[in-house]
């Protein structure tokens, strides 16, 4: 078990909340305050529950500012340059795309970093964590607002408990190929992976597969699939299956969505524009957390209901076997943007 886990807080959150967020602090009460329109870029191929909280997002900064802070929505291709060069005031980016400022950001993609949800909003928005991703981003154009849970895949065997490394041993898992390093950590633990572009790949389970070797010219084998990704939103193809079903709680591919805005802009802020927008943050936050919460227990309700095993996976213990014990684990290495002190912070936040 891990210490000093915060229950109870929403991403972003010990949010600060200013009694005085009626009247600009820094206006007299016979003065009118100035207007600050601020844009904001979303990706429009945005999914459209994420438009939609990114809209209520600029209509709580609006209100709470009593229309003195206003953000201004439009459709485009953020990305980190375009913050940087003063394209757009804010946006939301992936987390590849932050690697794009830095490369250190790629890490909080790492597969098994995090407990769950909670742990994530957790530790990437605790004062630790955004002390030291300011200091990284310093000089680059960039301010980090807030970092957002964006879902995460979980296992399902045909009956197979996966607790710790050893258990994947010699286990056929489909997974999909969103992420190379994800591919590489199930390699080193002793999987057989067959990694597929499709968004699902839960109607593989217990199909005869071939393992095809690196050149792509031959099949090496054929293994049956004891394993693949489910996500939320897949449970009708997982009731599908006739086999017997063990469902592996393990939040392995989280990769985190993050708030920013332009470095140049935040400075020039007011505290009170600064507190109104983290209390816009708060709630954006919240929303996500719901959002993606909800839909998670839907799985798992599902799950329940259709009588399947349910394990939690020892996430600590692969944890440490990938990214601490490197003198004991000879199959992998942490890839070189792996930051130690990061990862503490991370882990000491963990449930």
């Amino acid at each position: 078990m891990r210490k000093r886990y915060l229950a109870g807080i929403l991403g972003m959150c010990a949010a600060v909340i200013c009694t005085g967020c009626s009247q600009p602090q820094d206006a007299s009460a016979n003065e009118t305050p100035s207007v600050r329109v601020m844009t904001m870029q979303l990706d429009v191929g945005l999914a459209p529950d994420l438009q939609e909280m990114a809209t209520l997002f600029a209509d709580d900064v609006a209100r709470v500012s009593g229309g003195h802070l206003m953000i201004q929505i439009v459709p485009g291709l953020p990305d980190a340059p375009a913050v940087q060069e003063g394209r757009t005031d804010i946006a939301l980016l992936t987390t590849p795309q932050m690697a794009e400022a830095d490369r250190v950001f790629s890490m909080f993609s790492l597969p098994f970093l995090y407990d769950s949800n909670r742990h994530m909003n957790v530790a990437l928005n605790s004062e630790p964590m955004r002390e030291q991703l300011e200091k990284v981003l310093e000089g680059k154009g960039i301010f980090p607002l807030l970092a957002l849970y964006d879902g995460s895949a979980h296992l399902v065997t045909s009956g197979k408990e996966l607790w710790a490394p050893a258990d994947f041993a010699e286990t056929s898992v489909a997974l999909r190929s969103d992420s190379a390093e994800k591919i590489a950590v199930f390699e080193a633990m002793g999987a057989n992976v067959l990694p597929y572009s499709q968004e699902s790949v839960v109607s593989m389970l217990g199909q005869e597969m071939e393992i095809l070797p690196e050149d792509w010219r031959d099949a090496d084998k054929e293994v049956v699939v004891d394993a693949v990704e489910v996500a939320a939103g897949q449970e009708e193809e997982l009731y599908q299956q006739t086999q017997a079903i063990t469902f592996v709680s393990s939040y392995h591919s989280i990769s985190p969505l993050w708030l920013v805005m332009g470095r140049e802009l935040q400075e020039g802020l007011s505290a009170w524009e600064r507190a109104v927008l983290q209390e816009g943050c708060a709630g954006l936050a919240a929303r996500f957390d719901d959002a993606r919460t909800a839909a998670e227990q839907q799985l798992r309700d599902g799950v329940a209901a259709h009588g399947f095993n349910v394990i939690e996976i020892e996430r600590d213990s692969i944890c440490a076997w990938l990214y601490e014990e490197n003198e004991k684990n000879t199959t992998y290495m942490p890839p070189d943007y792996f930051n130690p002190y990061f990862y503490r912070i991370i882990q000491d936040y963990g449930a």
